[in-house]
């Protein structure tokens, strides 16, 4: 698990089998988790501010 001021804060989760953008958002707190009620596999990518 990855948690902390060293994770960027902006995210998207993905289905890595079809390519589809599942959720994408801003994450509030540094240890909030990302929300996610999906069951299959998921890719969450993580970006700082540009």
């Amino acid at each position: 698990m990855m948690f902390g001021e060293q994770v960027p804060r902006h995210y998207r989760v993905m289905d890595p089998r079809t390519g589809e953008v599942l959720r994408e958002g801003t994450r509030g707190p540094t240890d909030e988790w990302i929300p996610d009620e999906g069951g299959g596999p998921r890719v969450y990518i993580c970006w700082g501010e540009g």
